[in-house]
């Protein structure tokens, strides 16, 4: 599983073989900041920072301070410059910034701080791990982090397929945000978290995780393993679990499956000859013959 599942804990177990340095997490519309105790697990030694707009959380983020060492907690918004503005509640969990309002909204102001205040006023220190669940505003976040990101090992954001119209179609799509964070110095490695529109069914958003791109992992050009090393050797957490011991087969079953599997096939041939083949010609087969394919072959009864 771990060579193919875009599951979050997956994605993480693959990241260890980049051997990341994080000494900062920057948990950017944190919400809750219940997945805390999982990014912990792969870097227990960061000093955390949670930034959400909505002072709700704060409850929250106060339990969490009494199960984890070295946890920050800020309200704001974290944009290109430091000053205030609004703060829309767009669902009982989230928000976004926006400029005016955005109708049946509940409309809130909220200070604005940018990442490269909030790092040095609250002494987190690096390299860090960004992690953006901000709606759309991305680029307004990653404007006020210059600093930050010239100190930042790797990011995870949360990306859409579609331009947001509560936005005025202003975000970036996926791959417009590929492309940007290739201008900052940063390459996908890797996507979780997919979620497809109710109805039809489209692509609707995903986490893409960002590593920088002169990181020695971008090196190798061809597709197989590290240097001909197995794979499962860069993950040894996954990889000493011991294998499930493979169960006896149903031998009998298999053949009667591939019976019935020759059957059908048979079945449509024979049916496609008979609407292709003359009737007159039909009548030579004997009849015998005959009621064995209908009886047999095609499935009929008496």
């Amino acid at each position: 599983m771990i060579h193919n599942s875009i599951k979050l804990q997956y994605v993480f177990e693959r990241l260890k073989s980049k051997d990341l340095e994080i000494g900062g997490f920057l948990n950017v519309g944190a919400g809750s900041g219940d997945d805390i105790s999982f990014f912990r697990e792969f870097f227990p030694k960061m000093t955390t920072l949670l930034i959400d707009m909505d002072s709700r959380f704060v409850p929250d983020w106060k339990k969490l301070q009494k199960s984890f060492d070295n946890l920050k907690y800020v309200v704001c918004g974290a944009t290109s410059r430091d000053g205030t503005g609004q703060f829309s509640k767009t669902n009982d969990v989230g928000g976004v910034l926006v400029e005016g309002t955005l109708a049946d909204n509940e409309m809130y102001t909220v200070d604005f701080r940018t990442l490269d205040a909030l790092v040095k006023e609250h002494n987190i220190p690096g390299p860090y791990f960004l992690k953006l669940d901000t709606h759309g505003v991305e680029l307004d976040v990653l404007a006020g982090a210059r600093e930050v990101l010239k100190n930042t090992q790797l990011i995870m954001m949360e990306v859409y397929n579609f331009k947001l119209q509560f936005l005025n179609e202003t975000n970036l799509t996926f791959d417009e945000m590929s492309l940007h964070m290739k201008s900052l110095g940063f390459r996908c490695v890797d996507i979780c978290d997919v979620l497809w529109r109710p109805g039809d069914l489209n692509l609707w958003q995903f986490h893409m995780i960002f590593i920088r791109d002169d990181h020695v992992s971008w090196d190798k050009k061809n597709f197989d393993h590290l240097d001909g090393m197995a794979y499962d050797s860069l993950v040894p957490s996954l990889s000493n679990k011991k294998k499930k011991p493979i169960k006896n087969r149903n031998w009998k079953k298999t053949i009667v499956r591939a019976g019935y599997a020759i059957r059908r096939r048979l079945r449509l041939l024979i049916i496609k000859f008979i609407k292709l083949t003359p009737n007159p010609i039909i009548q030579i087969v004997p009849k015998r013959l005959r009621l064995f394919f209908n009886r047999v072959i095609l499935g009929e009864r008496r």
